[in-house]
């Protein structure tokens, strides 16, 4: 009931991610058993993770949003769109908040969301406009290596950014693939102070605070 109540759309959006994440138990049980069967390798591990929709961070990265009335976030990997589809919830209420009136996406208020496999990029299009104006509207989706789409035309961050706060999804369950990142933001000498919530799979939250 308390994650009901804490978030905040019409009822169609709601509906919609409510299946989503209904879609998303569903895929974590039958992911389970095959991990299971297969020992945890690694190789089916990733192979898995590829195709599941992660939503269950979602609403705390919403709760976020809103409460820094945050204005533009970075996403790497939006995979299916679910997380995004929060982010852009929570980037038009705060528009909406700040200027009293109906809100209109602009240049200075958005959700990039940069998406290295075509077959993801493609669905999360396809949710992001069953979702409609609510959501749609407040989504730049950049194709490609997030080392390449996030050189040129990145405004000012609020949420994603190393300056300011980074919220890194699966870091227990995807350890390997985060080895990197880990070890930096890790390293005391990069000035980092973060937690990880007891979410499954692990959310890594951190801050840089030099």
């Amino acid at each position: 009931m308390g994650q009901i109540l804490a978030r905040q759309a019409s009822p169609r959006v709601l509906k919609l991610l409510d299946e989503l994440h209904a879609k998303s138990e569903q895929q974590e049980k039958y992911n389970f058993w095959i991990i299971l069967y297969y020992r945890l390798k690694y190789a089916l591990f990733h192979f898995i993770l590829r195709r599941a929709d992660v939503t269950v961070s979602s609403l705390l990265v919403y709760l976020l949003a809103r409460a820094q009335q945050a204005r533009v976030i970075v996403e790497a990997g939006p995979s299916y769109g679910v997380p995004t589809t929060y982010l852009a919830l929570a980037i038009g209420q705060n528009a909406k908040s700040a200027a009293g009136s109906i809100a209109r996406s602009d240049l200075l208020r958005k959700v990039i969301a940069t998406e290295k496999e075509p077959t993801k990029a493609t669905q999360a299009r396809k949710l992001w406009s069953l979702a409609g104006d609510e959501v749609e509207p407040w989504i730049e989706l950049r194709e490609g290596d997030l080392l390449e789409t996030l050189k040129e035309n990145l405004p000012e961050v609020d949420m994603l950014l190393l300056d300011t706060i980074v919220i890194a999804d699966n870091t227990d369950s995807s350890r390997r693939g985060y080895a990197k990142f880990l070890a930096y933001v890790q390293d005391p000498s990069n000035d980092f102070r973060a937690v990880t919530a007891p979410y499954k799979g692990g959310l890594w939250v951190g801050a840089y605070l030099p």
